[in-house]
């Protein structure tokens, strides 16, 4: 994370990554993408009141009231969507869930 950290230029994106766990940032590529907590639930394997609160924290570090605004911030901040993009391929890594049963996943909750 320090090696990742030392090559940001955005100010905005270093305050941001300062307060947040690993985990929290992961979830902003989900929230980014559009995914609804039950479609987060399935990728990250981690419940839905567990994502809630941990987006709880994103809210208030990143002063944004719904994952719409919180998706569009990130939009602004390409940084801060590429530390999470990291951190969760990381995390899917570590997991070992594969991209092909992560979207057969996410399609079961869709369907």
């Amino acid at each position: 994370m320090k090696a990742i950290f030392t090559t940001l230029t955005d100010d905005v994106t270093k305050r941001i990554i300062l307060q947040l766990s690993r985990k929290q940032l992961s979830l902003l590529t989900l929230v980014h993408e559009g995914l609804k907590y039950r479609e987060m639930t399935s990728i990250v394997h981690t419940s839905e009141q567990t994502i809630k609160n941990h987006l709880r924290f994103v809210f208030d570090a990143t002063g944004m009231d719904t994952k719409l605004e919180l998706a569009l911030f990130i939009e602004r901040h390409p940084e801060l969507l590429a530390v999470s993009k990291k951190l969760l391929d990381e995390e899917l890594a570590l997991d070992k869930t594969p991209i092909t049963q992560i979207q057969q996943d996410v399609d079961k909750v869709v369907v």
